[in-house]
């Protein structure tokens, strides 16, 4: 078959795809995140991301607004030191980050609920994981850290904390 033949071919094979199948190919034209999903994030806009969660609240809206899956992504500070926005925003007393990046789906965990003064949740933890009052969170601070960091709205965490035997604000990695 000559070139000019099978090219004709091909392209009105291409052209009745389109003619029959158009949502398929619109689908995924038009859904850029969809596209994204698997997609590795690249590891310095995670580091600018989770560094700037430890207080830039403006800069991690922006960077939010350009990639919402950096929520989910940890950066590897090294030796097993791995740390998510909600972890730094946490362990830095940063409320208005944190409520943001739960507001917009991140995964809450512990050491944060101990920050944002969530006795409830924090006692109902500590019942089932009594170890949990002296677990190393990022860089090595305890939920001790964090009860301080959250202030007057996690007095009665620190407290609690406390009253199991919580001594420490960090340990050493």
């Amino acid at each position: 078959m000559s070139t000019r033949k099978l090219f004709l071919k091909q392209n009105l094979i291409s052209l009745t795809g389109l003619l029959f199948f158009p949502g398929i190919i619109k689908s995924h034209l038009s859904n850029p995140v969809k596209n994204m999903e698997n997609e590795k994030l690249d590891p310095e806009v995670v580091k600018d991301f989770v560094g700037n969660c430890h207080g830039n609240f403006t800069r991690v809206k922006e960077l939010y607004l350009q990639n919402p899956r950096l929520i989910f992504a940890s950066h590897d500070w090294g030796s097993g030191d791995f740390e998510n926005g909600i972890e730094a925003a946490g362990h830095t007393g940063h409320k208005e980050i944190a409520d943001f990046l739960l507001e917009k789906g991140a995964r809450v965990n512990f050491f944060t609920l101990c920050m944002l003064g969530k006795t409830d949740a924090v006692k109902a933890i500590l019942k089932d994981f009594p170890q949990m009052v002296n677990t190393k969170g990022p860089h090595g601070f305890t939920p001790l850290h964090h009860a301080i960091q959250g202030g007057v709205a996690s007095a009665e965490i620190k407290k609690i904390l406390e009253s199991l035997g919580a001594k420490e604000d960090k340990i050493l990695l």
